[in-house]
């Protein structure tokens, strides 16, 4: 499986194809979640752009598109020619066997100008892709004979590699870095949020107090509120300055890594270099000394002289030449090197500038911070303020209650008195009434008995006695109808009494309850004289 998956994915990367962070195997394009359909988009559009164009890289959310858009791909793919059975489900949830079948057929018909090996070329090891290509292809020209591969290329070739592993393994660390800090403040947002609400919570429970209390706590909310907002964009902006400044950090060490990492190969690829230059050389010239050995004569020895000496010199100025070259080459590098370190300094300076802001942005925090402190204390201090108040609103208006009660009773006691008074009168009339008229019947009895001239005088005085008597009646009618709403009113007052009594004993006002208790000793006086009147009044 390693084999199969390592040849997938170095056919990929040939082709173009950017295969998503974290991902090296087929369990990693199965397990993602839209991660396949991503790579088929990427290869269509990379077989024909215009016609295959209309597919997006990211899948859909919704599972309506979702189906809709696979289907339309596996569509695609049985009409260019794919003999297998495949639909939506083979696209949306692969097997290894899917993945592998599908990828491969697709591969085939991706054009040959595109299969090129882009993915190093524009990643991020392109500077030491350059070095190794460059020397490798100097050694190609400069070198006649065919050499075969040697240990050292094929160390260098595992160190490339290791170097490229090494680069991956730092995206993959960066991207789980970042991915840890957007759900840290995903979970700062959120706890942000909860307290926002709790606060809105809290201010519409006390928007029943009292109306001034109410507008002093809404101006320093929104004080509050206004400066939370400020100091989370205040957040915000440091945390954006302070990714800024680690991705040119990485940057940095990245550069400076493979700049140092590119040196020390230049210079061992500059000594294999030399030793091959001084092999050549010594090869070269034994074989000039040989050929020049077989033609000349003992006696033309001072001519084979002069020509070793012509020779030197013609060395001694091919040497020259290339120390010539030489130097250019080492001023060429010394002058990318001030480059590289020119940039590095404005690199440098820049994330100096930056962390002067971000050293003012905490100032700034720190005071606003200090500004919602002393708010948070000032609301406290007001709604102590505003507790007492309420407290003393609270018994202000229960003994205004009392006193209004008080009132109201007394005003009843009087009414009673003075219904007492007409009531006792009333019995007075009726006594005498009652007396006067026994002595006028006994008094008729004896005129009718003694004389009958007086029948009509003593008839006329005994219709108006009646007449009286029965207005005397009516009177007492009204009166026990007054004494049953007297009843019924005192039975109101009671309970409302008993109400505000059990009010005042939760409140433990000491003072109210003395007005209480004066008033209930009232209220039983009344009722007590009430009954007594009723006893009388059917006695």
């Amino acid at each position: 499986m390693q084999e199969v998956e390592e040849i997938l994915f170095g056919s990929l990367h040939n082709c173009g194809v950017v295969i998503p962070k974290g991902i090296n195997t087929l369990k990693g394009i199965i397990s993602g979640g839209g991660v396949f359909y991503n790579l088929t988009t990427q290869i269509l559009k990379l077989i024909d752009q215009q016609k295959y164009g209309i597919f997006t890289d990211s899948i859909p959310k919704q599972t309506s598109e979702k189906v809709r858009v696979c289907a339309k791909q596996a569509s695609i793919i049985k009409e260019m020619g794919f003999s297998e059975s495949i639909g939506y489900h083979q696209i949306l949830y692969p097997k290894t066997t899917d993945v592998t079948n599908i990828l491969n057929f697709l591969t085939k018909y991706i054009p040959d100008d595109l299969s090129t090996n882009k993915s190093i070329r524009n990643s991020i090891s392109k500077t030491l892709y350059d070095i190794v290509h460059n020397t490798n292809g100097e050694k190609k020209r400069r070198i006649l004979p065919p050499t075969p591969i040697r240990q050292k290329d094929i160390n260098q070739r595992k160190r490339v590699s290791s170097i490229l592993q090494k680069i991956s393994q730092k995206k993959v660390e960066e991207q789980n870095d970042i991915i840890a800090e957007m759900k840290i403040n995903a979970k700062i947002q959120v706890r942000k949020e909860i307290i926002k609400k709790e606060d809105s919570d809290e201010e519409k429970e006390d928007s029943d107090d009292v109306m001034v209390a109410v507008e002093l706590k809404e101006s320093k909310n929104e004080k509050k509120i206004r400066l939370e907002s400020e100091l989370d964009d205040i957040v915000k902006e440091r945390q954006e300055v302070e990714e800024t400044l680690q991705k040119i950090k990485t940057r940095i060490e990245k550069v400076e890594d493979y700049i140092s990492e590119g040196k020390s190969e230049l210079k061992e690829m500059i000594k294999e270099k030399e030793e091959l230059k001084r092999k050549q050389r010594s090869l070269e010239r034994q074989k000039v000394i040989r050929e020049k050995v077989k033609d000349i004569d003992a006696n033309d020895k001072d001519e084979y002289i002069e020509k070793l000496e012509e020779l030197k010199q013609s060395e001694m100025s091919k040497l020259e030449g290339l120390k010539q070259k030489w130097t250019l080459y080492e001023d060429e590098m010394k002058k990318e090197v001030q480059e590289n370190e020119k940039k590095n300094d404005l690199i440098i300076e820049e994330t100096k500038q930056k962390a002067k802001e971000v050293k003012q942005i905490r100032q700034k925090g720190k005071a606003i911070i200090l500004e919602i402190q002393s708010l948070d204390e000032d609301i406290k201090e007001k709604e102590e303020i505003n507790t007492k108040l309420d407290k003393r609103m609270q018994r202000q208006t229960y003994i205004d209650r009392t006193i209004c009660m008080t009132k109201f009773l007394k005003k009843q006691d009087k009414e009673l008195e003075k219904i007492f008074n007409n009531t006792n009168t009333i019995k007075s009339d009726l006594t005498q009434l009652k007396i006067k008229t026994s002595e006028n019947y006994i008094s008729l009895i004896r005129l009718i008995r003694e004389n009958t001239k007086y029948k009509e005088e003593t008839k006329h005085s005994l219709i108006t006695q009646i007449t009286k008597m029965n207005n005397l009646f009516n009177s007492l009618v009204l009166l026990e109808t007054q004494r049953g709403e007297l009843n019924s009113t005192t039975l109101l007052n009671q309970e409302k009494f008993e109400k505000t009594q059990s009010r005042v004993e939760e409140l433990g006002y000491t003072d109210v309850k003395k007005d209480f208790d004066e008033l209930h000793k009232l209220n039983l006086e009344m009722i007590n004289k009430i009954n007594e009147f009723n006893q009388k009044q059917e006695a």
